[in-house]
């Protein structure tokens, strides 16, 4: 901390943002007053969500903030916490993990020259302390000559330029010990006269899938559309309430609001479908292998949270798996925004089937600054 506050970057990683800050810096301040004070410096808790007050965007994909400090486990560069938190309470979830902002804080590590730098890749290597799971993260180097005819390294994070890939290891079981945490990977649940078919999968974070027709919706509605069906909502909230007692994070499906209003997700599934994107475009049958509406928090996401996608392409991998090559497996995933691309390499059968998951994503630094303490 210095006499302007603490020192943070505001970054974008995917379809996330938030505020990555050194556990350093922190130093200063008790750990038990953390979560109160990132949810000041989002702009929470605020009864309208809308976070004005703060750098929050009024939505649990911008109302994040990550703490990175160095790891004392060996093979590891950094401790990588998450807390989520919730625009309206302004209360932190620290049961799971955000993947798209690790593409954030491997280019933040990098740039600010928090590890050693290799070319033409720099390998940044996190350890989620939410999850005890480790994270490899490949921040890619371009050489651009400067105007002395002098080569630099521009870290390559804009549009055109190589992505930066998130691999997430041995990702099974990340919140609650086990990759299926009700013992199987597909169930029947009974919802206002409707026989359900769900799947409750925890890798990288926990997501339970529903096949969206069966619970009364179209994959060619727009997500607005989605959300602004109050029976479609309550359904699906109602799946997730019983996946987050499942899953031991509420003791009741009545305390889910309060006990567990993040996790686990909830996802809709359908077959392969032509349908349009939110910009006009279209994606054709054969472009993806599932097609995918998933909800943060009380939100139909506009394109797909980066670890309920990860978690979403283990499932669809472990739903129509064959043979025991060890190499990657492209899944395809259709959200409203386009097609995310997850490589799922399988590991042993019986005991550890999802070896890795890997993604490809996009990051950048926004600002680099001071937040207020008082």
């Amino acid at each position: 901390m210095t006499n302007r506050g603490i020192p943070a970057v505001l970054a974008r990683g995917g379809a996330s943002r938030g505020l990555i800050v050194l556990k350093e810096d922190l130093r200063h301040i008790p750990s038990e007053q953390w979560e109160s004070l990132f949810a000041l410096w989002v702009g929470s808790p605020d009864p309208s969500g809308r976070q004005i007050d703060g750098v929050g965007g009024g939505n649990p994909s911008t109302s994040k903030v990550v703490v990175l400090g160095d790891s004392d486990v060996p093979d590891r560069d950094f401790d990588y916490s998450f807390f989520q938190i919730d625009p309206i309470t302004g209360r932190a979830d620290r049961r799971g993990t955000c993947g798209n902002l690790t593409a954030a804080c491997g280019l933040v590590a990098v740039s600010n020259g928090l590890v050693p730098v290799n070319a033409p890749c720099t390998v940044v290597r996190l350890r989620c302390t939410n999850t005890g799971k480790d994270i490899d993260v490949e921040v890619p180097l371009a050489v651009v000559p400067t105007s002395t005819g002098v080569s630099r390294s521009r870290y390559a994070a804009k549009p055109g330029s190589p992505v930066i890939t998130s691999s997430f290891l041995e990702p099974a079981g990340a919140t609650t010990g086990h990759l299926f945490p009700t013992g199987v990977s597909t169930q029947e649940l009974e919802l206002e006269h409707r026989r359900l078919s769900v799947t409750l999968i925890d890798a990288v974070n926990p997501v339970v899938l529903v096949d969206g027709r069966s619970v009364g919706a179209d994959v060619h509605r727009s997500p607005a559309e989605l959300e602004s069906d109050p029976e479609l909502m309550g359904r699906l909230e109602q799946v997730r309430a019983w996946a987050a007692v499942a899953c031991g994070f509420a003791t009741s499906v009545q305390s889910v609001p309060e006990e567990s209003s993040f996790y686990p997700y909830i996802g809709m599934t359908f077959l392969p479908q032509h349908h349009y994107l939110s910009g006009g475009a279209t994606i054709r049958t054969d472009e993806v292998d599932v097609v995918v509406r998933m909800l943060s928090g009380p939100t139909v996401h506009r394109a797909l949270p980066l670890s309920a996608g990860l978690a979403t392409a283990a499932a669809t991998f472990l739903g129509q798996r064959g043979g025991s090559d060890d190499q990657p497996i492209p899944v395809r995933l259709g959200h409203p925004s386009g097609v995310l691309t997850v490589d799922v390499t399988p590991g042993e059968k019986t005991t550890a089937p999802v070896r890795r998951i890997s993604v490809p994503s996009s990051a950048r630094v926004i600002m680099r600054g001071y937040l207020e303490v008082d």
